[in-house]
């Protein structure tokens, strides 16, 4: 197998180190900014493919190409997978049918379990570490 690097003397390899770690501390990957590079083409044929489809069926949503994600493309959406996902749901489906007049909630995480709750009801959270910030139904 044909190996595709390029061997460059150790001085260079060296200078380009320095010079890498440098922009990393000031927030500039090269690495990133060049996989991000690679996949411009295809953001704008998928934007303009959205814009088309939006144009054909109803035209009502405004799209704007001000924000674009270059490195998600081929990433999951999210991981539904382990214990205490489903627990989560399963919980929370137990206190939709049962339906309390009043559900207070110990130590649970805000972005898993307690949203669930909270958007079907009012759920009371207490916790010693701090919650960011509150959602609605949260107390």
């Amino acid at each position: 197998m044909m190996n595709n690097y390029v061997k460059l003397p150790l001085k260079i390899k060296r200078i380009f180190f320095f010079i890498y770690n440098w922009l990393i501390g000031f927030g500039i990957d090269l690495r990133i900014f060049l996989v991000a590079l690679r996949r411009f083409p295809t953001l704008l044929k998928d934007y303009y493919k959205i814009r088309e489809q939006n144009a054909i069926n109803t035209g009502k949503w405004v799209l704007h190409f001000n924000s674009p994600n270059l490195l998600d493309k081929n990433e999951s959406g999210g991981t539904t997978s382990g214990h205490y996902f489903h627990q989560d749901l399963l919980i929370a489906r137990k206190i939709f049918q049962r339906n309390p007049l009043r559900h207070i909630d110990v130590g649970s995480r805000i972005d898993g379990f307690v949203a669930h709750v909270a958007v079907f009801r009012t759920i009371e959270v207490l916790d010693i570490r701090p919650v960011p910030s509150s959602l609605l139904n949260m107390l």
